[in-house]
């Protein structure tokens, strides 16, 4: 029987990490994959995708939330 515990805290993560540990190196790892291969400015892509309806306010407020969190762990990756 698997532990409730480890399960909670994420453990058996695909990195091999336990717990939250384990998800936020693969957000990192995803991140960085996804950085080699973004061409652009971020920035202007936003825009676009606000001025397109594409996205709306809300989906932007609620990205800029998560960026702000996860920046302090994603800054050093930035090129």
């Amino acid at each position: 029987m698997a532990n409730p515990l480890m399960q909670f805290l994420g453990g058996g993560a695909p990195s091999g990490f336990p717990g939250p540990l384990g998800n936020m190196m693969q957000i990192l790892q995803q991140f960085t994959e996804f950085c080699s291969k973004f061409q652009g400015d971020p920035q202007k892509k936003v825009q676009e995708l606000l001025k397109s309806g594409q996205m709306t306010k809300e989906q932007y407020r609620q990205l800029e939330t998560v960026v702000k969190q996860l920046l302090p762990y994603i800054k050093p990756y930035l090129k």
